[in-house]
């Protein structure tokens, strides 16, 4: 029988949906030669190639196909062994990620930020500022504000609707609106069922739909 390191599956994992051993190295957080390291010690392990190496990056070769979504189960139970002991315990220090768009994070988030520290000083709040949708299924953020695709199975509130949006606008006394509203977009809070409970992800969570509303919010 042959025993797994789960260092090397996440490895696996951060290269499968990266494509590059660079992009995995960024998003694990170390040396683009540990990752290949990793990645190597896993496949001996294994006993299989799980990725074609080209010019175009890292491709998965059946075997890695194969891996994948037994990968990706175990990364989620992994998950919700964490989130549970987090919830257990009732511990509020410790890392919370939360993404949305730029302008979001400029004109609505950040004029919060203090009083969120003052609110909660020993959560390590991380703004992934993109216009890129995280995968929260994947565990790439713990919240994020973002369009939900249909029948998602993550847990969402809509927060406010907008094209360019108003929150943007108001702050800028030289725009002037030269016509009714082109089109709607609904914005809503997202979070995977697995971090619902979490009491650092439900603190920041009840703090930003505690921003939403009124002149200063986001509709």
């Amino acid at each position: 029988m042959h025993r797994v390191d789960w260092d090397g599956l996440q490895v696996f994992l951060a290269v499968a949906r990266a494509g590059r051993v660079s992009g995995a190295a960024r998003r694990l957080g170390v040396e683009h030669t540990t990752v290949s390291r990793r990645l190597a010690t896993l496949e001996a392990e294994l006993g299989v190639p799980l990725f074609h190496r080209t010019a175009g990056g890292y491709l998965l070769t059946p075997h890695g196909q194969s891996a994948l979504p037994n990968a990706e189960a175990m990364e989620r139970a992994a998950t919700a062994v964490h989130v549970r002991a987090r919830e257990d315990s009732g511990q509020m220090a410790g890392r919370v990620r939360l993404a949305m768009p730029p302008e979001f994070a400029s004109h609505w988030f950040v004029p919060h930020l203090q009083a969120f520290r003052a609110r909660h000083p020993d959560t390590d709040l991380q703004l992934l500022v993109g216009t890129r949708q995280r995968n929260l299924s994947r565990g790439e953020a713990e919240l994020a504000v973002q369009p939900v695709p249909r029948r998602s199975a993550l847990v969402a509130v809509r927060l406010g609707r907008a094209v360019l949006p108003r929150l943007v606008a108001r702050g800028e006394p030289d725009l002037i609106e030269v016509s009714d509203d082109v089109s709607v977009t609904e914005v809503w809070l997202v979070t995977h069922p697995e971090f619902r409970r979490d009491p650092r992800v439900r603190a920041t969570a009840d703090f930003l739909k505690s921003i939403s509303g009124g002149p200063n919010g986001i509709a």
